[in-house]
């Protein structure tokens, strides 16, 4: 009896292997190389660096000495291409980025990435920003 269940078991692995033998040599007939996203260069081929790219960054802040909570930020628009309603969308993001480096305490800008401590991934306060 228990022969007979190893028997099973052995074809049954076999023909799941077999399946996935097929699978993966008959995708090569069903999505040729031609249709592929992306080739690679043959070895030894040099590769020209890609262009850079200058996102919207905060060139520089404004503060008053004479009220303090008045910041004025120069915004650069870089490379984005961003105009009008979306450059005004952009600097506000970058702008409570910013404020929110400045009001999260210094000890609390960290992140655990140990898989052996799962609770303790980020600090409670810093992961609402």
């Amino acid at each position: 009896m228990q022969f007979l269940r190893k028997a099973r078991c052995r074809g049954l692995r076999q023909t799941v292997v077999m399946f996935v033998l097929a699978a993966f040599i008959s995708s090569g007939f069903i999505y040729p190389l031609e249709t592929r996203a992306q080739t690679l260069p043959t070895p030894g081929t040099m590769l020209a660096p890609t262009l850079s790219f200058v996102p919207a960054v905060i060139k520089a802040v404004k503060v008053f000495p004479e009220n303090p909570f008045k910041f004025d930020f120069i915004i650069d628009a870089g490379q984005s291409g961003l105009e009008g309603e979306d450059l005004k969308q952009e600097s506000t993001k970058l702008i409570k980025y910013f404020f929110a480096a400045l009001t999260v305490p210094e000890n609390e800008l960290w992140v655990n990435l140990s898989p052996y401590e799962q609770d303790r991934i980020i600090p409670e306060k810093f992961g609402v920003t």
